[in-house]
Protein backbone atom coordinates (compact mmCIF):
# COMPACT_ATOMS: atom_id res chain seq x y z
CA UNK A 1 0.00 0.00 0.00
CA UNK A 2 2.90 2.64 0.84
CA UNK A 3 4.35 2.15 -2.57
CA UNK A 4 1.36 3.18 -4.69
CA UNK A 5 1.11 5.92 -1.99
CA UNK A 6 4.83 7.04 -2.91
CA UNK A 7 4.07 6.93 -6.21
CA UNK A 8 0.92 8.92 -5.90
CA UNK A 9 2.85 11.28 -4.27
CA UNK A 10 5.55 11.80 -6.21
CA UNK A 11 3.11 12.16 -9.20
CA UNK A 12 1.40 15.28 -7.66
CA UNK A 13 5.07 16.39 -6.77
CA UNK A 14 5.67 16.73 -10.24
CA UNK A 15 2.30 18.02 -11.66
CA UNK A 16 2.60 20.33 -9.12
CA UNK A 17 3.98 24.13 -10.64
CA UNK A 18 6.62 26.11 -8.56
CA UNK A 19 5.55 29.07 -6.62
CA UNK A 20 6.76 32.08 -4.95
CA UNK A 21 6.87 34.69 -2.79
CA UNK A 22 3.39 36.36 -1.96
CA UNK A 23 1.51 34.08 -4.49
CA UNK A 24 2.98 30.86 -2.49
CA UNK A 25 1.87 32.08 0.47
CA UNK A 26 -1.88 32.57 -0.73
CA UNK A 27 -1.55 29.03 -2.98
CA UNK A 28 -3.67 26.22 -1.85
CA UNK A 29 -1.73 23.28 -0.06
CA UNK A 30 -3.00 21.05 -2.27
CA UNK A 31 0.27 18.47 -3.05
CA UNK A 32 3.15 18.08 -1.43
CA UNK A 33 5.02 20.26 -3.42
CA UNK A 34 3.65 23.22 -1.91
CA UNK A 35 4.95 22.27 1.84
CA UNK A 36 8.31 21.71 0.36
CA UNK A 37 7.72 24.85 -1.37
CA UNK A 38 7.00 26.74 1.84
CA UNK A 39 9.61 25.29 3.65
CA UNK A 40 12.53 26.00 1.14
CA UNK A 41 10.66 30.15 1.43
CA UNK A 42 10.95 30.14 5.06
CA UNK A 43 14.84 28.74 4.78
CA UNK A 44 15.37 31.10 2.17
CA UNK A 45 13.82 34.36 3.76
CA UNK A 46 13.29 33.08 7.53
CA UNK A 47 9.73 34.40 6.82
CA UNK A 48 7.05 32.84 9.29
CA UNK A 49 4.22 33.47 7.59
CA UNK A 50 5.49 30.06 5.32
CA UNK A 51 5.41 28.73 8.52
CA UNK A 52 1.87 29.54 9.75
CA UNK A 53 0.44 28.05 6.41
CA UNK A 54 2.26 24.75 7.21
CA UNK A 55 0.39 24.94 10.18
CA UNK A 56 -2.88 25.13 9.09
CA UNK A 57 -2.48 21.98 7.48
CA UNK A 58 -3.20 20.60 10.65
CA UNK A 59 -6.11 22.38 10.90
CA UNK A 60 -7.66 20.79 8.01
CA UNK A 61 -11.16 18.10 8.69
CA UNK A 62 -9.99 15.18 10.57
CA UNK A 63 -11.79 12.55 7.76
CA UNK A 64 -11.06 9.66 9.62
CA UNK A 65 -12.87 10.49 12.69
CA UNK A 66 -16.03 11.82 10.89
CA UNK A 67 -15.98 8.89 8.57
CA UNK A 68 -15.34 6.22 11.47
CA UNK A 69 -18.32 8.24 13.49
CA UNK A 70 -20.97 8.02 10.70
CA UNK A 71 -19.75 4.34 11.06
CA UNK A 72 -19.78 3.52 14.76
CA UNK A 73 -23.72 5.47 14.31
CA UNK A 74 -24.73 2.69 12.06
CA UNK A 75 -23.40 0.06 14.81
CA UNK A 76 -25.75 -1.69 17.04
CA UNK A 77 -24.20 -3.36 20.16
CA UNK A 78 -25.38 -6.63 19.29
CA UNK A 79 -23.38 -6.71 16.52
CA UNK A 80 -19.72 -6.33 18.12
CA UNK A 81 -20.28 -10.00 19.16
CA UNK A 82 -20.33 -11.26 15.63
CA UNK A 83 -17.94 -10.95 12.44
CA UNK A 84 -16.66 -8.67 10.53
CA UNK A 85 -17.62 -5.66 13.48
CA UNK A 86 -15.78 -7.98 16.20
CA UNK A 87 -12.65 -8.00 14.20
CA UNK A 88 -13.26 -4.28 13.56
CA UNK A 89 -13.59 -3.63 16.93
CA UNK A 90 -10.42 -6.06 17.94
CA UNK A 91 -8.32 -3.72 15.50
CA UNK A 92 -9.51 -0.38 17.07
CA UNK A 93 -8.79 -1.40 20.55
CA UNK A 94 -5.40 -2.82 19.59
CA UNK A 95 -4.47 0.58 17.62
CA UNK A 96 -5.62 2.24 20.91
CA UNK A 97 -8.42 4.15 19.02
CA UNK A 98 -10.43 6.53 21.85
CA UNK A 99 -13.70 4.76 21.26
CA UNK A 100 -16.67 4.49 23.78
CA UNK A 101 -18.38 1.86 22.10
CA UNK A 102 -21.12 1.86 24.41
CA UNK A 103 -22.17 5.56 23.25
CA UNK A 104 -21.37 4.81 20.06
CA UNK A 105 -18.55 7.78 19.85
CA UNK A 106 -14.99 8.60 19.12
CA UNK A 107 -13.88 10.35 22.45
CA UNK A 108 -10.61 12.82 23.39
CA UNK A 109 -9.20 15.54 21.39
CA UNK A 110 -7.56 13.29 18.85
CA UNK A 111 -6.77 14.01 15.20
CA UNK A 112 -7.52 10.18 13.87
CA UNK A 113 -5.79 11.16 10.30
CA UNK A 114 -2.46 11.71 11.74
CA UNK A 115 -3.45 8.87 14.48
CA UNK A 116 -4.00 6.31 11.28
CA UNK A 117 -1.28 7.76 9.19
CA UNK A 118 1.77 7.19 11.80
CA UNK A 119 0.47 3.71 12.67
CA UNK A 120 0.52 2.99 8.81
CA UNK A 121 3.73 3.95 8.76
CA UNK A 122 4.89 2.29 11.56
CA UNK A 123 3.18 -1.17 10.19
CA UNK A 124 0.49 -1.36 13.03
CA UNK A 125 -2.02 -0.82 10.82
CA UNK A 126 -2.90 -1.20 7.13
CA UNK A 127 -5.62 1.03 5.54
CA UNK A 128 -7.91 -1.41 4.13
CA UNK A 129 -8.10 -3.07 7.50
CA UNK A 130 -10.08 -0.16 8.48
CA UNK A 131 -13.75 -0.38 8.86
CA UNK A 132 -14.22 2.84 6.53
CA UNK A 133 -12.92 3.44 2.76
CA UNK A 134 -10.22 6.58 2.27
CA UNK A 135 -10.09 7.21 -1.73
CA UNK A 136 -6.57 7.46 -3.26
CA UNK A 137 -6.74 11.55 -3.10
CA UNK A 138 -7.44 11.32 0.64
CA UNK A 139 -4.82 9.15 1.71
CA UNK A 140 -2.57 11.68 0.39
CA UNK A 141 -4.41 14.08 2.14
CA UNK A 142 -3.63 12.21 5.53
CA UNK A 143 0.49 11.82 4.74
CA UNK A 144 0.44 15.75 3.85
CA UNK A 145 -1.25 16.29 7.42
CA UNK A 146 1.27 13.63 8.91
CA UNK A 147 4.19 15.43 6.99
CA UNK A 148 3.50 18.78 7.85
CA UNK A 149 3.56 17.65 11.43
CA UNK A 150 6.49 15.77 10.98
CA UNK A 151 8.26 18.79 9.35
CA UNK A 152 7.66 20.89 12.49
CA UNK A 153 8.45 18.70 14.74
CA UNK A 154 12.33 18.36 12.64
CA UNK A 155 12.09 22.12 11.78
CA UNK A 156 11.78 23.79 15.38
CA UNK A 157 14.91 21.57 16.30
CA UNK A 158 16.58 23.81 14.43
CA UNK A 159 14.95 26.76 13.85
CA UNK A 160 13.92 28.80 17.23
CA UNK A 161 11.75 30.92 15.15
CA UNK A 162 10.10 27.79 13.92
CA UNK A 163 9.36 26.77 17.81
CA UNK A 164 8.23 30.33 18.94
CA UNK A 165 5.78 30.21 15.39
CA UNK A 166 4.61 26.85 16.78
CA UNK A 167 4.12 27.66 20.50
CA UNK A 168 2.28 30.74 19.58
CA UNK A 169 0.07 28.57 17.26
CA UNK A 170 -0.43 25.91 19.82
CA UNK A 171 -2.40 28.69 21.85
CA UNK A 172 -4.95 29.54 18.93
CA UNK A 173 -8.08 27.49 17.93
CA UNK A 174 -7.96 24.78 15.14
CA UNK A 175 -8.10 21.06 14.71
CA UNK A 176 -6.84 18.82 17.12
CA UNK A 177 -3.91 18.15 15.24
CA UNK A 178 -2.58 21.55 16.62
CA UNK A 179 -1.88 19.73 20.47
CA UNK A 180 1.47 18.75 18.91
CA UNK A 181 2.27 22.03 18.14
CA UNK A 182 3.18 22.55 21.84
CA UNK A 183 5.77 19.25 21.21
CA UNK A 184 7.10 21.16 18.72
CA UNK A 185 7.76 24.31 20.48
CA UNK A 186 9.51 21.89 23.58
CA UNK A 187 11.81 20.48 20.59
CA UNK A 188 13.97 23.18 20.53
CA UNK A 189 17.34 23.27 21.98
CA UNK A 190 16.54 27.05 23.55
CA UNK A 191 12.89 27.11 24.19
CA UNK A 192 12.72 23.50 25.23
CA UNK A 193 15.37 23.90 28.55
Amino acid sequence: MFDKLRAMLRSSRQSATSLRGDRLLRAPIDTPQVLDQLWAHFQETGNVAAVGRVVSVLDWEDLVRNRLQLWLSQVSPDMWASAPYRDHRDLLIRCSFPINYDRQSIDGPVDLDLHVALLARAGELKFSDLPITLSPQELVRLSMKSAALWSLLSMAKEHDAVAIECAEASKQPGGAARLHLRECALSSPKLGE
